[in-house]
């Protein structure tokens, strides 16, 4: 089953955007940015709903973190609703961005876009950093 993760500090959005989704999804909640950033990295998820103002860790610097080592979708849910921001986000790596208040419905379908966007580019079992690269199904590692 398609796994989504929710970083989302309001208890009454997660509620909702897990109800929402849960029927067609696996949904997994984190209500803070280090948590966030943790269960990304830990878990195999197909897509990110990530808020901006976050406690611990903001979602600005979760984006830029997974953005290094993971190519998995990511929107952005927030209630700040700057064009320079927006602007900066999505060069920054995110692959949508939603303001607060949103329609579910169009939440969704947007999810619903990006999903269908991972499903058509091969997945990809080489790992890259830097010089470093790990074939995830051979177990072999080049350097240079």
């Amino acid at each position: 089953m398609t796994k989504i993760l929710i970083i989302e500090d309001n208890h009454d959005i997660q509620a909702l955007l897990s109800e929402v989704l849960a029927p067609n999804y696996q949904v997994l909640a984190a209500f803070d940015g280090i948590t966030g950033l943790k269960m990304a990295t830990e878990e195999q998820t197909d897509l990110i709903i990530l808020d901006l103002m976050l406690p611990n860790l903001t979602g600005e610097s979760v984006l830029k973190t997974l953005r290094r080592s993971s190519t998995v979708p990511i929107i952005v849910l927030t209630a700040i609703q700057d064009k320079q921001k927006t602007v900066a986000l999505l060069r920054a790596g995110a692959n949508d961005y939603l303001t607060k208040p949103f329609d579910l419905d169009e939440l969704t379908a947007r999810i619903e876009v990006q999903l269908r966007q991972q499903q058509r580019q091969p997945s990809s079992h080489i790992l890259s950093f830097a010089e470093i690269k790990l074939d995830l199904t051979t177990h072999q590692v080049w350097v240079n």
